[in-house]
């Protein structure tokens, strides 16, 4: 590997890392320290050393300019590699092909983007190791660095190196995602200064002295960059290596650098100092024919005074144009006027223009020219935003910013794209946009449309008390009455999320209360919103299935899309009604639709719902994958809808007995603290009670149990099957000693579940009565509870409900009885993966007299539901990176499913695999659609 002085340890440190990723072991290689100490020439080093080892290289530098391009560094990255092997971008790549001119348009949102960016890199890997290298990472644009985090955080098992340099002592252009890449760093390495003998082997005299030496050492602080320029100093002033010369050194200061190399540029003349200026404005890697264009010479004359820079350690040698390093660039852009900059920026971007170049090229250098009334600057902006908006809406709204600035003729149209995305790159000033823009403008429809997009905008973070004012705002400019009628469900929608918004819910609901026969757009928004109203207002599940499946099956989410909010009232009142088929397959939907347009957020909202569907039927890995995949999503914007997916995770953690697990994970999401009063953020309340009752931190979890009773006293009649709280809170008031208290509200729940008139609800409320009743009633209860239990799809329920009798058999003498149902729960529990219930069921059989056996290790009933989906997908034909595209989950994760399955089947082939999958209708497992 390469000679650098005095980096012997750090090569070594490359050396490894780089091996490591040839056995597929992924590694993030971190580089910190000052600039000019040399991590530059250390990913040098490491990517001299990666071609030789036979890696794939990308490579890529961020500039202090170009901050705003968004998505700049990850077109460096990839451009020259991807350019016409359209192979790559096979599979869910595909999301990221439109910005390489790969396929149509771009859709979905950000971390689509995201999601394709990394398997376009996965694809990329395929074919052998490959190492990703990003140097000053601290001046990247905001969404190139959430893809190097993206990546960062799914290298395990990945042939690939990610080498990042950062700049310390310098402003980040995000420091919170700089910090969290740096986080997951395995290697850190922080050159250290050169010693006084490192520091003589870098300088350029023929003769030395020690204290001459000395004094460059203390000078330049031992950083290499520095030493060089101080030798080029040295030898342009003719100072002699002794101690006079040492004297005469250490008057210089570093601050001399900048000096220098402007007054190397002066005596080399105006041309090549023009050329030097063209290059700094133009940013690195400028055509020489733009260069000189820029600044006003010939094409000949570009290239002798390139050869010129060159040779004074100001250019990098070679094609296309770059410094020697980012000190000397900013020497040489903040030696020129500030106007003159300006003036430089402007007239790059008009010749950019004229050579056809993208608008997001050209907005780089309008973003640094000063505002003139120029609507061709404005219409450029925006189509760099539009460009950019999907993939990277925080630079669509920087360029946005700048538009206004011009100022454009149509302010509104402006205002509205700038809030727009502000929106969706999560920046609060986007509603202050769009609310200006409602302001504004006269015409009706541009109202209706603007105030629908603002309260988008305030739904996402939880303002839902605005959301409804903009909503209403729309529906006051409204003319077409099946517009109308969806603005009406879609303010009863958002008012149900707002506990003292009561009068405005049901002054809202009159409007929908016509005939709904589900022929139009407004009519299926009208019956989600209804089926979800009923489910609150307590029932009969009939009716809420039947309005939900009505909107569903005819057309709501193809129309809709699943991002949007009223879908969810549908899916999210079908369900608690045990209509599993129609569930299943509305929720199948929305998450087909959301893999289609790439939609993550979509995908998340979708896989919050089935976390909650399949933990209701006893489908506990499957509930924790989903869950954990919206919580991926939703974590990065800390949208409100990641509560529904916690508490689904919560309470699969509860069931495993991961206690320390879950409680972790409260901690991330802000649980251990006082939870706000909203819809979303009571589900986290819900689910924080079970948690403390597990725990048996028993008062705690009465405490949040009978606060989440009052919280649902605002909808008295709100079916038990969504919040329980009467039955759970009832099992921790018989813990206290209050009997009579735990006999009123489990007593409470039961007409309210026959109400409802589902057989989960109505088995988990009777058995909640019949613990707490005690004696031969409260037996006769639990075997009421059982026998509706096992009629019904909630299968965890079932078991429960099963232990439950048994112990209480038991506890009566009746050991014999006790037993049999005991077993009958543990074999459930175990089948399904309830491992804190199985153990409480093999403690009562051990009780009871029994010898139960051990849960099954091998063999078809050992695979767990997420690992028998896998083999499915796997033994229908589809390779591993098919399979963890379509669940959205890493290449690593499928691999280790896989692993297990072959293990605990005792197979080595995908062909032995699809025999052993053959035999399953012959077998009684758990299905994993």
């Amino acid at each position: 590997m390469s000679s650098l002085v005095e980096r012997e340890g750090e090569l070594a440190t490359i050396a490894a890392r780089l091996a490591a990723v040839a056995q597929g072991q992924g590694q993030l290689l971190w580089l910190e320290g000052a600039a000019g100490i040399g991590k530059s020439a250390l990913l040098d080093a490491a990517v001299a050393a990666a071609h030789e080892s036979g890696f794939s290289v990308l490579s890529a530098r961020g500039g202090e300019w170009e901050r705003e391009f968004g998505h700049g560094v990850v077109r460096q990255l990839f451009e020259r590699l991807v350019a016409g092997r359209d192979e790559l971008f096979a599979g869910s790549a595909a999301l990221a092909g439109p910005m390489f001119g790969v396929g149509g348009p771009a859709s979905g949102d950000e971390q689509s983007i995201l999601h394709g960016l990394y398997w376009l890199t996965s694809n990329l890997a395929a074919s052998g190791p490959l190492a990703i290298v990003v140097d000053d990472v601290h001046w990247v644009d905001p969404a190139s660095l959430r893809f190097l985090l993206y990546v960062a955080r799914r290298l395990h098992g990945m042939p690939i190196l990610l080498a990042l340099a950062n700049r310390t002592g310098e402003a980040a252009t995000d420091t919170e995602v700089l910090a969290a890449i740096r986080d997951q760093s395995g290697t850190r390495i922080a050159p250290a200064p050169l010693t006084v003998r490192g520091v003589q082997g870098l300088i350029e005299v023929t003769e030395t002295d020690d204290e001459f030496v000395k004094a460059c050492h203390e000078v330049t602080g031992g950083n290499p960059f520095l030493v060089r320029e101080l030798s080029v100093v040295i030898a342009e002033r003719g100072l002699a290596a002794h101690p006079a010369g040492a004297e005469q050194v250490r008057q210089l200061g570093p601050q001399s650098v900048s000096a220098a190399v402007l007054r190397r540029l002066e005596l080399l003349g105006s041309g090549p100092r023009r050329l030097a200026q063209s290059v700094a404005v133009l940013g690195q890697d400028a055509a020489l024919r733009h260069a000189a264009e820029l600044a006003g010479i010939s094409p000949a004359d570009a290239a002798l005074g390139a050869d010129a820079l060159v040779r004074i350690q100001v250019f990098r040698p070679g094609v296309p144009l770059d410094f020697v390093h980012p000190i000397v660039r900013r020497a040489v852009y903040e030696g020129m006027p500030s106007g003159a900059r300006a003036l430089a920026h402007r007239a790059a971007a008009a010749m950019l223009l004229r050579e056809g170049l993208g608008a997001g090229s050209v907005a780089t250098h309008l973003m640094a020219s000063e505002p003139a009334g120029d609507q061709v600057v404005v219409e450029t902006l925006r189509e760099a935003a539009r460009q950019t908006s999907v993939g990277a809406p925080d630079a669509a709204a920087a360029y946005l910013r700048r538009a206004l600035a011009e100022p454009p003729q149509h302010r509104v149209a402006v205002l509205r794209e700038l809030g727009r995305a502000e929106v969706s790159s999560g920046q609060p000033e986007g509603v202050i946009h769009l609310k200006e823009a409602l302001r504004v403008t006269e015409e009706p429809a541009e109202r209706v449309g603007i105030a629908r997009e603002l309260a988008l905008g305030l739904v996402l973070p939880g303002r839902y008390a605005e959301a409804i004012d903009a909503l209403e705002t729309a529906l006051d400019h409204v003319t077409d009455a099946d517009l109308a009628l969806q603005l009406s469900a879609e303010i009863v929608t958002v008012s149900r999320l707002v506990p003292d918004a009561r009068e405005t819910t049901d002054r809202h609901l009159r409007a929908l209360q016509g005939p709904l026969p589900g022929d139009s757009p407004g009519e299926r928004v009208a019956l989600a919103s209804l089926a979800m109203q009923t489910l609150v207002d307590g029932g009969p599940a009939g009716r809420v299935a039947e309005l939900a499946t009505r909107a569903v099956r005819g057309g709501l989410i193809a129309e809709q899309t699943s991002d949007y909010h009223v879908v969810y009232d549908a899916l999210g009142a079908l369900w608690p009604t045990e209509s599993v088929n129609a569930t299943a397959e509305a929720l199948g939907e929305a998450v087909a639709d959301a893999r289609r347009r790439g939609s993550v957020l979509a995908f998340a909202r979708a896989s919050s719902f089935r976390a909650q569907f399949r933990f209701s039927l006893g489908d506990l890995d499957e509930a924790e994958s989903d869950a954990l995949l919206a919580l991926d999503a939703a974590a990065e914007r800390r949208w409100p809808i990641g509560f529904i997916a916690l508490s689904a995770l919560l309470d699969v953690l509860v069931e495993r007995g991961r206690y320390d697990d879950a409680e972790t994970q409260l901690e991330l999401w802000g649980g251990h603290d006082d939870i706000p009063h909203t819809f979303m953020m009571d589900f986290l309340l819900a689910a924080r009670g079970r948690l403390r009752l597990a725990q048996r931190r028993t008062q705690e979890a009465v405490d949040d149990l009978l606060e989440l009773g009052r919280r649902e006293s605002v909808w008295p009649g709100r079916c038990p099957a969504v919040f329980a709280y009467r039955s759970q809170a009832a099992l921790g008031l018989l813990a206290l000693g209050d009997r009579d208290e735990a006999r009123r509200l489990a007593a409470e729940e039961v007409p309210l579940a026959r109400r409802w008139g589902t057989r989960s609800a109505i088995g988990i409320s009777l058995r909640a009565a019949g613990l707490t009743a005690g004696g031969d009633l409260g037996l006769d209860l639990l075997a009421d509870a059982e026998r509706t239990l096992a009629d019904s799809p909630a299968r965890l329920e079932h078991a429960r409900s099963a232990v439950e009798l048994g112990s209480a058999l038991r506890r009566a003498g009746r050991r014999t009885d006790a037993r049999l149902w005991l077993a009958k729960g543990l074999d459930q529990a175990s089948l399904l993966g309830a491992t804190a219930l199985a153990a409480r069921a093999r403690d009562e059989l051990v009780a009871a007299g029994a010898r139960p056996q051990r849960d099954r290790t091998h063999g078809l009933p050992a695979l767990t539901p997420s690992e028998l989906r896998v083999a499915r997908m796997a033994a229908s034909g589809l390779k591993n990176p098919e399979i963890a595209q379509a669940l959205f989950v890493t290449l690593r994760n499928v691999e280790l499913h896989l692993t297990h399955t072959y293990q605990k089947l005792g197979i080595s082939s995908r062909d032995e695999l699809r025999a052993s999958l053959a035999s399953l209708s012959g077998q009684s497992l758990r299905s994993a659609p």
